[in-house]
């Protein structure tokens, strides 16, 4: 994303794809989910990913020009030498070339859900504190790749059937976690 593409609104579909599953997943119509945290991890070589983590979050609206403008920042961040040194490119936002996800996963122990066209409904499920999903933000990505690297690391991995685009898809699970702890 560049900030002319941000200022004209002419964002690619993906990358609005993008700024909406981080406000499914982080925001509500009365503020901010502080017990989430969002990780951007694209499916390429280098492994480079994004945490976002709503209880250390600044600076960020729910608003589309405010997400795009702060990932934009985090997306020069891992492409600039000093990374390692400093991998915070704002308050919540931090920015790695090393896989950290499977270390985040064995800390925590989740339960994982995994986007897929068949799979558990989601009204079936028992959500606990730690909830993991994993979805793709384009239908055409195999995700089987992705969940492999999990498959060793925990025995709560589950499919869930889940046709939708990613942003509703997470927008239906946080709805479903908030109507089970209330």
């Amino acid at each position: 994303m560049k900030r002319r593409d941000i200022d004209e609104g002419t964002l690619s579909r993906d990358a609005i794809t993008v700024v909406n599953c981080v406000r499914s997943s982080l925001f509500t119509s009365y503020g901010l989910r502080r017990d989430s945290k969002l990780i951007l991890y694209p499916l390429a070589r280098d492994e480079k990913l994004m945490m976002i983590e709503g209880d250390k979050l600044r600076y960020m609206g729910p608003n589309e020009r405010s997400i795009s403008i702060l990932l934009s920042m985090s997306a020069k961040k891992l492409s600039s030498a000093d990374l390692l040194q400093n991998p915070e490119s704002s308050p919540g936002i931090t920015t790695s070339k090393k896989d950290v996800v499977p270390s985040l996963i064995r800390q925590e122990n989740p339960l994982m859900l995994c986007q897929s066209d068949e799979g558990l409904d989601l009204r079936t499920l028992k959500f606990t504190e730690n909830t993991v999903f994993i979805c793709r933000v384009n239908r055409e990505l195999n995700l089987e790749r992705f969940i492999h690297l999990f498959e060793n690391e925990t025995r709560n991995l589950f499919r869930v059937k889940s046709e939708d685009e990613a942003e509703k898809a997470i927008l239906l699970t946080n709805i479903e976690i908030d109507r089970q702890h209330t």
